[in-house]
């Protein structure tokens, strides 16, 4: 059973923390950017309204950003540790 609940309009990952592969909850369509904390963009890519997925297994181990531009003009920021 899906935990993610449509009718939310923030968009939802996890695990967090995450070793491999995070996944990404999105009420629609968008991209999605994941900067580290010297704002280097590190990866991009677009997402679809549901369960989408990313690998992050090369990232190096810390902190980072994930930002979410989706079609609906809403932009939202979320933090996750890359373990």
């Amino acid at each position: 059973m899906n935990s993610f609940c449509l009718e939310n309009s923030d968009p939802f990952i996890y695990p967090n923390p995450v070793n491999t592969k995070l996944t990404i909850e999105s009420p629609t369509d968008g991209v999605v950017v994941i900067k580290d904390v010297f704002e280097r963009v590190v990866s991009a890519e677009v997402i679809f309204e549901g369960e989408n997925f990313m690998n992050v297994s090369e990232l190096n181990s810390g902190a980072y950003f994930i930002i979410f531009e989706l079609v609906n003009n809403k932009s939202f920021v979320h933090k996750f540790v890359k373990m």
